[in-house]
């Protein structure tokens, strides 16, 4: 042993190495998604004009469409389900840094309804938010959108047809 200076390094370098292990697997079916971090502090993350974003999971397809000025948004939600009954509306709300709220009238079962819908923008993806709602009539909204988790749907963005 020359230089033990050296052997207490590789030692070290051992034991830093060793209680790195793998990250544990994601459970089967469960889709595992890098969101791109972005500091918003007041500032316009998407400029006015046409956006356009899909969802898809097996032979069903969201796709929702986004007309920006200056802060109002409108647009349309549509829901292609494979199996089951389809549906599309309208979308109305504004974006506030990061995050759209909007309301989305659709019609289903032949009953109008409105449910609020909250995403975050992140590059070229919306994510949707989740949180406790409540039903009131033929209104959906969120008991508390300061508390949303956004953990919900993750919409890709895409060329406008």
């Amino acid at each position: 042993m020359k230089n033990p200076l050296f052997l207490l390094m590789m030692l070290g370098l051992l034991l830093i190495g060793c209680g790195q292990g793998q990250a544990p697997a994601p459970d089967e079916g469960t889709d595992i998604v890098s969101l791109p971090k972005t500091d918003v502090d007041s500032v316009q993350v998407m400029m006015d004009g046409n956006y356009c974003y899909r969802y898809m999971i097996r032979r069903d397809t969201y796709d929702i469409h986004l007309t920006l000025v200056q802060g109002r948004v409108t647009g349309e939600l549509n829901f292609d389900n494979y199996e089951g009954e389809s549906s599309n509306g309208s979308l109305d709300g504004y974006i506030k840094e990061d995050v759209i709220t909007l309301k989305y009238r659709h019609n289903t079962d032949g009953i109008t309804k409105v449910s609020e819908m909250y995403f975050k923008v992140r590059g070229n993806l919306l994510i949707t938010a989740e949180g406790e709602e409540k039903v009131e009539g033929d209104s959906t909204f969120f008991s508390d959108p300061a508390g949303l988790r956004y953990e919900g749907l993750v919409y890709s963005r895409i060329e406008c047809p």
